[in-house]
C-alpha cells in the first residue's frame, strides 16, 4: 500500500525493519480523535551486534507511543498511543507487513492550530514514535527517525467533516416559526462558507457570509431597508442601529471579496473565520429577537405553519 511517509526501525546501528504511515482517519469518539494507520515490517536479526554476544533472532514490537507535531523538532499537537487491543508485532525472516492503529486525541484549540498552519493546503505532519522492542526477556535499545507526512487533502477533509460533526462545532440556533425556510437557507450558506475555509477559498467564504445575511434579510421584510426596519423595530433605535451596522459591514466585506474597488480583496483565513463566526452570531441574534414576540411596526410574529 502507498505510504504518506515512512521510517526505519533501528536497533543499535542496524536497520531492522520499516514503519509506514498509510493513511489518517477519524476514529469514533465524542471529541476529535485522529487515527493513524501504520504498516509495520520487522525482520529477524541473524547476526550479532551491539552488546549482544549472539544473534537476537526474532524480536517483537510490544508497544508504540509518540507525539504528533507540526514541525520536526517542535509544535507538538498531542500524545500518540496504540489504539485498541494490543497485539505483539513479531519480526519475520521474510517481508510481511502488520497493521497498527495509533490515535491522537484533539480539541478545538489543536484543530485550529493545524488549520491555521496548513492554510487550506494539504497538512504537513511529523510523527515522532517511541517503540518498545523486546527479544524474549531482553529489552532492546530501538529507535525510529521522525516520519514526515504530507496528508492528502481529501483524507484530511474527510477527517474534519467527521470530527466536527461529533466534536464541538455545532451551532444551536432556534429557528422561529414562520421563517424556517429562510433561516435554513442562511445556515446552509454558513455551512458552505466553512467548507470553503477548509479548502482555502477565503474569498468564497466571505461571499457566502454576505449571501447568508441576505437570506435572513429576505425573511424579515422587503427592500434594501428590511434589516434596518427589523432591527430598529424590535431592538429600538440606538441598539438597532448598532446591530444593523455590524450586519451591513459584514455584507460589505462579502461584496469586496468579489467586487473590490480595484480588485477583489485578498482575505486570509483569519478574516474568513471572523466573518463566519460573526455571521453565526448575527443569525442567533435575529432568532432571539424574533422570539421576543414583536415584529417591526407592532406586528406579531407568524404562528407555526403560517
Amino acid at each position: 500500500m502507498p505510504s504518506l511517509g515512512e521510517t526505519r526501525v533501528h536497533i543499535a546501528n542496524h536497520i531492522c525493519g520499516f514503519i509506514r504511515l498509510q493513511r489518517v482517519v477519524a476514529l469514533d469518539a465524542v471529541y476529535p480523535r485522529l487515527g493513524l494507520e501504520l504498516g509495520v515490517d520487522l525482520r529477524d536479526q541473524d547476526a550479532s551486534f551491539g552488546n549482544f554476544p549472539k544473534p537476537i533472532g526474532q524480536f517483537e514490537l510490544k508497544d508504540l507511543t509518540g507525539e504528533l507535531r507540526l514541525s520536526r523538532n517542535g509544535d507538538a499537537v498531542g500524545y500518540v498511543y496504540w489504539a485498541g487491543l494490543h497485539h505483539s508485532v513479531r519480526s519475520r525472516d521474510f517481508a510481511e507487513e502488520s497493521h497498527v492503529r495509533l490515535a491522537c486525541d484533539l480539541d478545538p484549540v489543536r484543530l485550529e492550530a493545524i488549520e491555521a498552519k496548513r492554510a487550506g493546503k494539504p497538512p504537513m505532519l511529523w510523527l515522532e514514535l517511541w517503540p518498545t522492542l523486546v527479544a524474549g526477556s531482553i529489552h532492546l535499545d530501538g529507535y525510529l527517525d521522525p516520519i514526515q507526512a504530507e496528508v492528502p487533502r481529501d483524507q484530511w477533509l474527510a477527517f474534519l467533516a467527521k470530527a466536527r460533526s461529533v466534536a464541538f462545532d455545532v451551532i444551536e440556533i432556534p429557528i422561529p416559526p414562520g421563517v424556517r425556510e429562510g433561516f435554513e437557507e442562511a445556515l446552509a450558506r454558513l455551512r458552505e462558507a466553512r467548507e470553503k475555509i477548509d479548502h482555502g477559498d477565503y474569498q468564497g467564504a466571505m461571499n457566502q457570509c454576505r449571501k447568508s445575511i441576505e437570506s435572513m434579510s429576505a425573511q424579515v421584510g422587503k427592500g434594501n431597508d428590511a434589516l434596518e426596519t427589523f432591527f430598529k423595530g424590535v431592538a429600538g433605535k440606538h441598539v438597532g442601529e448598532a446591530y444593523l451596522g455590524i450586519a451591513s459591514r459584514l455584507k460589505k466585506l462579502g461584496n469586496w471579496a468579489v467586487h473590490g474597488q480595484d480588485s477583489p480583496a485578498d482575505y486570509s483565513r483569519h478574516d474568513a473565520v471572523f466573518a463566519v463566526r460573526t455571521t453565526e452570531a448575527i443569525l442567533g441574534l435575529m432568532s432571539s429577537l424574533l422570539e421576543r414576540g414583536n415584529w417591526p411596526d407592532g406586528e406579531t410574529k407568524p404562528e407555526e405553519g403560517a
